[in-house]
């Protein structure tokens, strides 16, 4: 007698299933099915008995059914038996907000985009006609709060939030997250302006911890009180939103570099502690996020151009000069940057370089560019591809070739830089993320062109350093990408980007326009290889829903 050998997968299918079936207790589990299990079940074709138990445990709950006709979407890539699945459900189910989100994506793919915005326009009316006590804090009333964030309804949702009160479960840091950045910008006055015609401009700067900080006044601060960086000010006003703690920021109202600042620009001082107090494993990320999303919040409520920096950023002088007179020429309405991580060990040589009264932060491009090219770091080798290595990285948000005198860098992962007011108000977020995470697609889905953006990757004139500080630390607690062994680097590398889901027209034209830093000749490599396989992008239907249905449905059912 023949046995199949039956692996991990098929056992845990299996007992999930028996779990899901016949345990109520723990139905819960069935809204989180792992995206493993549901390939297992489409592999096996046996996706029929996940539908079938919903409707034993707990056919009333328009959450599960939504998860669920997610779940076949994203394995069949089709709707023909959404409706089948869901005639099993209890009569009410097509009054869940989960499920009429599902509904309306699938009535656009279908081409009927009046009855996607009614679903969603019916469920907006319902959340602003309903009281806090009649709703549960699920995605989908998240994301209508967000959306008032985004749009001036600060007060609104954070008394919303407040109602709900902590919320438990996977919406946990969605939740902390809305609430920090609407009460972060409750507490921001408008700042006055002389003219109204006058442009205005916000600057984000996250700067906490006693490194950080004084990593900041040496470098970061001076680059913005240099006389070079005169343009960044000229003509228009500015203001500087510090996000840290009490602590920090005192120490910081003692710096004479900052007086000079104040000087400039009006300087706002945004109290973190409460985030970075928390028990968040991932607070001082977050910490970054939320100062970012809440200078844009406040940007498009003023009609302010934005720009989000972080603590560790040293330009080369004039850099922000230069940022200066391409933010008036008007010729783009998004840029970013790419940053050169140079290893610890040359911060001496910085110091020893720079050391006159304005400090590191007048370096010029030249000694960036220099440094970088003599102290690679391991955020550089970690991400190299390339004739004469076996392996390639499995993330490929960075990819580097490092030759003898030259480095290739190239991104799939652009770090947003400026955003104008023009691009603030059509933006819609799909939630308050990382502004590398994707940001890039969210802005060509505002319908502005590629034309509209910029990659700052001429070391000539612009040079965004950092000091990849704790670096073998890093290395030692796995923080960086592992390596794949490989003999087919160019599809290896292309099979990773598909599986990341880069495949993104804005990820793609980032990776299509590389940096080159050094004397060598800027001859094709592996990475122009690849890019000539990148050239079939599919639509981006997520950015096609907030484009054309969530953004109008909100607008209309609310504003």
């Amino acid at each position: 007698m023949h046995f199949r050998k039956r692996n991990r997968g098929d056992l845990a299918f299996n007992a999930f299933r028996r779990v899901a079936v016949l345990d109520p207790a723990h139905s819960e589990a069935f809204m989180h099915i792992s995206q493993t299990l549901c390939f297992i079940a489409h592999k096996r074709g046996e996706i029929g008995s996940l539908w079938r138990a919903p409707a034993i445990i707990k056919p009333e709950d328009g959450v599960v059914w939504g998860r669920l006709a997610s779940l076949e979407i994203a394995v069949r890539g089709g709707s023909e038996r959404i409706g089948k699945m869901l005639s099993v459900a209890a009569p009410g189910f097509k009054e869940d907000p989960a499920v009429r989100r599902i509904m309306a994506f699938q009535a656009m793919r279908n081409g009927s985009i009046p009855e996607a915005r009614s679903l969603l326009e019916g469920t907006f009316h319902k959340f602003s006609d309903a009281d806090s006590l009649s709703v549960r804090a699920d995605g989908e009333y998240l994301e209508y709060l967000r959306l008032q964030v985004w749009n001036g309804g600060c007060d609104y949702a954070s008394a919303k939030l407040a109602e709900l009160g902590p919320v438990s479960g996977p919406l946990t840091l969605s939740y902390f997250v809305l609430q920090q950045i609407s009460d972060l910008v409750r507490t921001s006055r408008a700042v006055a302006v002389d003219n109204p015609e006058t442009a205005r401009l916000y600057i984000s700067i996250p700067v906490w911890g006693e490194s950080h900080t004084a990593l900041w006044e040496k470098c970061g601060l001076q680059n913005l009180i240099d006389e070079a960086s005169s343009p960044l000010f000229r003509d228009r006003q500015v203001t500087v939103h510090i996000f840290s703690t009490l602590d920090n920021w005192e120490r910081l109202l003692r710096s004479e570099s900052l007086a000079i600042l104040r000087a400039k620009a009006e300087v706002v001082f945004f109290d973190l502690q409460p985030l970075l107090g928390s028990d968040y494993r991932d607070r001082n990320y977050l910490a970054m996020m939320v100062a970012h999303w809440t200078t844009m919040v406040l940007a498009r409520r003023d009609k302010a151009d934005a720009i989000v920096l972080v603590a560790d950023y040293i330009f080369s002088r004039g850099a922000l000069g230069q940022l200066g007179d391409w933010i008036a020429g008007g010729s783009h309405d998004a840029m970013y940057t790419v940053d050169l991580p140079i290893g610890e060990r040359a911060w001496e040589t910085l110091n020893d370089k720079t050391r006159f009264p304005e400090g590191p932060g007048s370096a010029g491009a030249e000694i960036l560019k220099q440094l970088f090219l003599a102290n690679l770091s391991h955020r550089v080798t970690a991400y190299a591809v390339g004739s004469g290595l076996s392996s390639v990285p499995s993330d490929p948000s960075r990819l580097n070739v490092i030759g003898d005198n030259t480095v290739e860098v190239r991104t799939m992962q652009p770090q947003l830089f400026y955003a104008s007011s023009r691009l603030l108000d059509l933006y819609v977020p799909h939630g308050f993320k990382a502004t590398d995470n994707g940001f890039v697609d969210g802005v060509l889905a505002t319908g502005l062109g590629i034309e509209r953006m910029m990659l700052l990757n001429d070391p000539e004139k612009f040079v965004c350093a950092t000091i990849e500080f704790d670096e073998e630390a890093r290395v030692k607690s796995g923080y960086f990408p592992k390596r794949i062994e490989t003999t087919e680097p160019v599809e290896e590398l292309f099979s990773q980007i598909i599986r990341s889901g880069f495949v993104k027209e804005g990820r793609i034209w980032a990776l299509n326009n590389p940096m080159y830093v050094g004397a060598g000749s800027k001859k094709p490599t592996i990475l122009d290889d690849l890019s000539g396989k990148l050239t079939r992008i599919p639509e981006d239907l997520d950015q096609k829903f907030y484009r054309e249905v969530v953004k109008p449905a909100f607008e209309a059912a609310c504003l």
